[in-house]
């Protein structure tokens, strides 16, 4: 009896690496936690995550005014948390102007469903963000993955 106990209470405590290392038992999970009041968190795992590729354009038409377009890949076998991006702004030296993170909700352009469910195993995304950064003489960007 006391082992089984244990048992549940591992099963309860590991769930998110349980569910990441097993996912066919994501779905017995989150009906578990449907009735318990749970929640089974994605995996958070951004060296499984990489940029595929990425382009910052100026729009010669609006000054200050700037494109991103990139891909990430999700190379895990198992869906994921949407990451974060961070996009830095750079001089002529590499010297950062400007930093801003972004959050999945706004860089993924997804209903909150999709986002609920996850970054989808082995798939791209694409990403297009056109923003200002008046007054700014960028040279180049870096772009960064991460999770907080």
């Amino acid at each position: 009896m006391l082992l089984g106990m244990l048992a549940v209470q591992a099963a309860y405590l590991f769930r998110a690496d349980i569910t990441r290392s097993l996912p066919m038992l994501r779905p017995l999970y989150l009906a578990a936690c449907a009735q318990l009041g749970c929640t089974v968190p994605l995996a958070q795992d951004a060296e499984q995550i990489g940029i595929v590729a990425s382009d910052l354009q100026s729009d010669p038409r609006t000054p200050g005014r700037y494109t991103l377009e990139a891909t990430i890949r999700n190379r895990a076998a198992y869906p994921q948390a949407w990451p974060y991006l961070e996009l830095t702004l750079t001089d002529i030296q590499d010297r950062p102007l400007v930093r801003r993170v972004l959050t999945p909700e706004q860089w993924a352009q997804a209903e909150t469903a999709k986002l609920r469910a996850g970054f989808p195993a082995g798939r791209d995304q694409t990403v297009t963000l056109h923003f200002d950064a008046p007054g700014l003489q960028a040279a180049g960007y870096r772009l960064y993955i991460f999770y907080p």
